[in-house]
């Protein structure tokens, strides 16, 4: 890097990375003036293993709602460098068409006495005999009480008026009241038309003594409201466990549920809450709280990650599926597109500070047995994303596969409307669960059609979690008609043309243990394919070129321009289907004239052009 670690100005040269897994939208940690950190001490690299009582904070202990921390600052000590670094990230990001979301603490301060010297018994949630309402740190921010009211939509309209910040993710939302949340959103709205506001909704208002009827901003409010969304623990929960009950086995570690329940979660429809629109429910299983989802797994499943980290990868993979083609605002944490880990992998004689003790089946501990379940004040070791996890195929072959194949999945959930309807008539409408008799009312197999309304397609999901291999009458579905884009080793929007982890015959589909399948059958979209293949064709022929490789070249172009042409004439697109022929028949004509081209590798040029021909005919009957 060339940039110090740490720092906003160190981010941006990751951005392509970011921009090249797909998402929508980055969510920042806190990134307002907090208090228990050292600005000055940031530059210090923190490579040993440590868990507590170190210079790292999250930033869950806000100083000020108007300033940023220091801590990502080259310089600290320049008040004006930090607004400039952290401009220039903002505009970097959006400059790569993805939007910056502040994840915000309104809901408590790091001390008490940062309102209360302003003024006393006003600015909190307090009881009769002025003590705030709340265990952690600082009190619970009055936001019923008008200047406490203020306070929070101001800072939410100064922070993207200045910073030109598209979404906010609140803190122990619940906390607060839905009127002051509904104007904080309705303000910033009118700032910037997409602004986007999720939060957590846990159940957790107090609010004054004398005020017991005031609506909360949490999961109840989402039935009145589609300004704003809420993380849904029960999708949560029910997909690999969660606060209260982390390790519990669940649908993705080997304990049976009520399908039902898991589908009603896949279409919106948590059983803990109301949604009135998909925008109410986030969709997730790993966020920066509590065990990450691979630590999660090796927890539920009693396997040591140093032996069985390829069962581990494989049981990500199907998490990540359901919450890619899951109905909502899909949330995924940093690093669960790799499964990232926080073990404390170091030999340790006492249990570090905020850490889970895990175990084999056989009640052996693990060789590093710590899991670190609340990092927020835990060192680089622990909080570090690793990447040579998404780069180093060789070294880790498991996390690499996983990485790409999440980014499939997130390729394949923007290219079509399927997975993300906008209303809950949209997904009554479109999205259902296949009547399959071999699955029973509880069971680790489920089988769901979600239909496009933007002539993308038609899509059927499979998830085997069991250990066994199933096999699924299927009376309903039209699959000598689907095409495989998600299989055991890969996922995205194009044909699997040799499928794996699968097999199918008649109307019977076989799944192998832990895999993930989704068949495509309708409309193949021709244009957005042609598209995917005019980018093909320049990567792989540029690869080809430059390695000196002319009949790879030619092999690429002649097979690419074919496919091309007969997906315009497949839409009547005749000028562009003549166009490509034509350069087709160029290429024939040219390779048969260049001198570094002999007879076996013409002939094998026309057999393959043929095969491509042949093989596109058979498709589009």
């Amino acid at each position: 890097m060339q940039a110090r670690f740490g720092t906003f100005a160190s981010f941006v040269e990751k951005l392509d990375y970011i921009e090249d897994l797909g998402v929508t939208h980055i969510q920042l940690l806190p990134v307002m003036s907090y208090f228990f950190a050292d600005e000055l001490g940031a530059s210090e690299r923190m490579p040993e293993y440590q868990a507590n009582n170190t210079n790292y904070n999250w930033g869950y202990d806000p100083h000020s709602y108007f300033s940023l921390t220091g801590m990502y600052s080259e310089d600290p000590t320049d008040p004006e460098k930090r607004i400039e670094e952290f401009k220039n990230l903002i505009y970097e990001i959006h400059k790569r068409d993805m939007g910056v979301v502040l994840d915000v603490v309104y809901n408590h301060t790091a001390r008490v006495e940062i309102f209360e010297d302003l003024e006393p018994h006003y600015y909190h949630f307090m009881d009769a005999n002025g003590t705030p309402r709340t265990s952690f740190g600082g009190g619970r921010l009055g936001t019923t009480h008008e200047m406490a009211h203020r306070i929070l939509v101001d800072s939410i309209t100064y922070w993207v008026e200045e910073f030109n910040i598209d979404g906010f993710r609140f803190d122990m939302m619940g906390d607060h009241d839905a009127e002051t949340i509904q104007m904080a959103y309705d303000e910033a709205k009118a700032l910037n038309p997409n602004i986007l506001m999720i939060g957590e909704g846990w159940r957790t208002f107090v609010g004054d003594e004398n005020d017991p009827d005031v609506m909360p901003a949490d999961q109840d409010w989402m039935q009145h409201t589609t300004a704003v969304g809420s993380f849904s623990d029960d999708f949560r929960d029910e997909l690999k466990s969660g606060f209260g009950s982390e390790g519990e086995p669940r649908f993705l570690t080997g304990g049976k549920r009520n399908i039902q329940r898991i589908f009603d979660n896949v279409t919106a429809q948590p059983h803990n809450y109301t949604a009135t629109n998909p925008g109410d429910v986030v969709p997730y299983i790993e966020a920066h709280d509590n065990l990450t989802l691979h630590d999660v797994i090796a927890l539920s499943i009693q396997k040591d990650p140093d032996e069985h980290q390829q069962e581990i990868q494989e049981r990500i993979r199907l998490g990540n599926t359901m919450v890619l083609t899951a109905q909502g605002t899909s949330f995924l944490h940093a690093g669960q597109e790799y499964g990232r880990t926080k073990q404390f992998r170091e030999e340790t004689d006492e249990a570090p500070y905020k850490s889970t003790y895990m175990t084999d089946e056989q009640g052996e501990p693990f060789h590093y047995p710590y899991f670190i379940h609340d990092s927020y004040d835990s060192s680089d070791a622990i909080n570090k994303f690793e990447w040579e996890k998404v780069m180093d195929e060789e070294q880790y072959p498991d996390h690499v596969k996983t990485s790409e194949y999440t980014k499939g999945l997130i390729d394949l959930r923007r290219s079509t409307n399927a997975f993300s309807h906008h209303s809950m008539e949209a997904i009554q409408e479109n999205v259902s669960l296949i009547d399959i008799p071999e699955i029973g009312e509880e069971d680790l197999v489920i089988g769901y059609e979600a239909r496009s309304t933007d002539n993308t397609g038609d899509y059927y999901v499979f998830i085997n979690a069991d250990e066994t291999t199933r096999t699924l009458t299927l009376n309903d579905v039209r699959i000598a008609d689907a095409r495989v884009i998600v299989d055991r080793e890969e996922a995205g929007v194009n044909v699997i043309d040799s499928p794996t982890g699968m097999a199918y015959a008649d109307n019977t589909l076989t799944i192998e243990p832990l895999t993930a399948i989704v068949l495509r059958v309708g409309d193949e979209h021709p244009e957005q394919s042609a598209k995917e293949l005019l980018n093909e064709l320049h990567d792989k022929t540029r690869e080809q070129i430059q390695s000196g490789n002319v009949r790879g070249s030619l092999s690429s172009l002649l097979s690419l321009y074919t496919r091309l042409a007969l997906l315009y004439e497949a839409i009547e697109r005749d000028e562009l289907a003549t166009h490509y022929m034509n350069k087709y028949v160029h290429y024939i004509t040219w390779s048969s004239h260049a001198r570094q081209i002999d007879q076996e590798t013409k002939e094998e040029l026309l057999h393959l052009s043929e095969q491509t021909i042949k093989a596109l005919q058979n498709e589009s009957k």
